[in-house]
């Protein structure tokens, strides 16, 4: 057995993972700032009409789909050092245009127990509404899926 292929020598890093996982990883620093976006999000939630570019440098606070919940205020919280997590909240404009339903989580990172930055995992950037003809023509119906209170959390 060759040395790189030994059962103690992980097959990747974590920044591998990162990059291929499949959902959603979004980095950012202590000011707010993204350092990192993984392929997943640029495809499912910017739907490719965003680089990376696009991403790399920008405000957390910036995002569409950020801005159009309403969730700045909680996203705060993160750099007072606590997880937030929501689930199922309505935005009216992802990254890539859309509109839908999404759940996050976003957990700081800490340091000597100092703020220095975190992760946002956006999830389920899911459309929940659905055209349904009506005697009067067409309305969209929501398919059930509720708006529900944001959980929070101290990290660890």
């Amino acid at each position: 057995m060759a040395p790189e292929d030994s059962p103690k020598k992980p097959l990747c890093d974590a920044s591998q993972l990162a990059e291929l996982a499949p959902v959603s990883i979004m980095c950012f620093n202590c000011q707010g700032e993204i350092t990192f976006v993984n392929d997943w999000h640029l495809h499912n939630f910017a739907r490719d009409r965003r680089t990376r570019e696009d991403y790399l440098g920008k405000s957390v606070f910036d995002l569409p789909g950020i801005v159009s919940s309403g969730l700045s205020g909680l996203v705060e919280e993160v750099f007072t050092g606590h997880t937030v997590q929501v689930e199922n909240i309505f935005t009216s404009e992802f990254s890539g245009g859309q509109t839908g339903y999404q759940s996050m989580r976003a957990i700081p990172v800490m340091k000597e127990g100092r703020f220095i930055g975190g992760h946002r995992h956006p999830r389920g950037c899911h459309q929940v509404c659905a055209l349904r003809k009506t005697r009067g023509g067409f309305r969209a119906q929501d398919e059930g899926v509720a708006e529900r209170q944001p959980r929070r959390g101290h990290s660890g």
